[in-house]
């Protein structure tokens, strides 16, 4: 994971923003897709 990665990464973790989870998922996904 590249810095930005991981530091979005962090973000959302430590958010209780159901929101910020959802976006985190979605992000996830594309992410994981992109491997």
């Amino acid at each position: 994971m590249n810095e930005l990665n991981e530091r979005f990464f962090n973000t959302a973790i430590q958010s209780q923003n159901p929101l910020i989870d959802e976006l985190m998922d979605e992000y996830l996904e594309i992410n994981e897709a992109r491997l």
